[in-house]
C-alpha cells in the first residue's frame, strides 16, 4: 500500500509540474531536431537510425506511428531523431534515468551592482565547463553533459547506451539555444543564491505562466510530425545563409556565453528588470505580472527563431562530428567515463 500511495505521489507531482520545466516545447525541440537532421550528412543519418532503435526505452517512448511507418524507413529514423529530442523530458521523474540538473547552466545576470559587488564569486551553483574527475550524475550541469554524453558516443558502449547519449546530445544543444537555460537573475532579497529567479521561472508573465515558460512556448508546445516537418522545411529555408557559422560553433561554453549575452539584451527587459527592482526595495509584496509588450513579443518570436536554428546547425555539425569513422589505422579512443543508465 505504501509503495501505491508513494508512485501515485510521485505522479501527482510530475503531472503538476509546470510547462516552464520543460525547456522549449515539444513543438521547438521538433523542429529544431528535424532541421538538423536535414542538415547532416546521410551517413551521419543512417547510424543514428540504427542506434536509436536500440534505446532500452523503445517499447515505450520509441513506438514509431503507423501513419510514419507507411512513409518509409527514412521516416522512421527521421521521426526517432525527433522523438530522441523530447525524451529527455518525456522521462522527468524516472529516478533511472531523469537528470534535472543537466538542462541548464545559470550564468548570473545581478538585478543591481550593489547585488553584483556583494554575491559575484559567492554563488554556489555549478557554472563550470569542466568534467569533474568523479562524475556525479545529479550534479552535472548542461555544458558538463554535453561533453560527456559526447565522449561516450566515441566510446566503446553499447548500442542502447549510445542511444541515450544521442538523446541527451539531441536535446541539450537545443536547451542551450533557450537563453533562460544559460542565465538567471540574482538578488540579494528576492532571488537569492543558488537558483535565482531559476532561469526566469519566478518571474509572472502574460502571456504564459511565466518568463521561461514564455520563452519555452514561442515555437509552441505540441505539434504533430507532420506540422514540425513543415515548419522545418520552411525555417530551414530561411535560416540556410547561416548554417555555416553556426555549424563552427562546436564549444558548448560559447554557446551559453552567446545564449547568456541574449538574455541580458533581449529577455530581461528594462520593464521586467524594473518590476523585479520594485520587488527587491520594498515597494511591491511581490513582482506584479508583467504584461509583455507586442513589440516585445514580436522580437522575442524572431530571436526565438534564430536561436532554434543556431541550436539546429550546431547539432547537426556535432552529429556529424561525433559519428564519423575514424582513420583506418587509428583505434577508437575509449573513455572510463560514461553516462549510466542509473545514478
Amino acid at each position: 500500500m505504501n509503495k501505491m500511495f508513494r508512485g501515485l505521489v510521485a505522479w501527482l507531482v510530475l503531472a503538476s509540474m509546470p510547462m516552464s520545466c520543460f525547456a522549449w516545447g515539444s513543438g521547438g525541440h521538433r523542429i529544431a531536431a528535424i532541421m538538423a537532421w536535414r542538415s547532416m550528412k546521410c551517413e551521419t543519418q543512417e547510424k543514428l537510425g540504427k542506434l536509436l532503435r536500440q534505446h532500452p526505452r523503445s517499447a515505450q517512448e520509441f513506438a514509431i506511428p503507423a501513419e510514419v511507418t507507411a512513409l518509409g524507413e527514412a521516416a522512421e529514423n527521421e521521426w526517432l531523431f525527433a522523438q530522441a529530442t523530447i525524451w529527455p523530458d518525456l522521462i522527468r521523474g524516472n529516478r533511472q534515468f531523469d537528470r534535472p540538473t543537466w538542462h541548464y547552466i545559470d550564468l548570473p545576470l545581478y538585478l543591481t551592482e550593489g547585488d553584483r559587488a556583494v554575491m559575484h564569486g559567492q554563488l554556489t551553483v555549478n557554472m563550470s565547463p569542466t568534467l569533474p574527475e568523479v562524475i556525479d550524475n545529479a550534479e552535472l550541469n548542461a555544458v558538463q553533459a554535453i561533453k560527456l554524453a559526447a565522449q561516450n558516443l566515441r566510446s566503446q558502449r553499447s548500442a542502447a547506451d549510445k542511444a541515450i547519449d544521442i538523446c541527451w546530445l539531441n536535446h541539450l544543444t537545443t536547451d542551450l539555444a533557450q537563453p533562460n537555460h544559460t542565465t538567471a537573475l540574482y538578488s540579494r532579497l528576492t532571488f537569492p543564491d543558488p537558483a535565482g529567479d531559476k532561469g526566469g521561472n519566478a518571474i509572472p508573465v502574460q502571456p504564459e505562466k511565466n518568463l521561461h515558460a514564455y520563452w519555452d512556448g514561442l515555437l509552441g508546445w505540441e505539434i504533430s510530425f507532420a506540422e514540425a516537418r513543415e515548419r522545418a522545411s520552411a525555417l530551414l529555408a530561411e535560416m540556410k545563409p547561416h548554417q555555416a557559422a553556426d555549424a563552427a560553433e562546436l564549444d558548448p561554453m560559447q554557446w551559453v556565453e552567446q545564449g547568456h549575452e541574449l538574455a541580458k539584451a533581449k529577455v530581461y527587459s528594462p520593464q521586467i528588470l524594473q518590476a523585479a527592482y520594485e520587488k527587491e526595495v520594498g515597494n511591491t509584496r511581490r513582482i506584479e505580472t508583467i504584461v509583455l509588450s507586442d513589440e516585445y513579443q514580436a522580437e522575442s518570436k524572431k530571436l526565438a527563431e534564430r536561436q532554434i536554428a543556431r541550436g539546429a546547425f550546431r547539432l547537426a555539425a556535432m552529429m556529424d562530428q561525433l559519428l564519423a569513422d575514424p582513420p583506418a589505422d587509428c583505434p577508437t579512443i575509449e573513455t572510463e567515463t560514461t553516462v549510466t543508465s542509473s545514478r
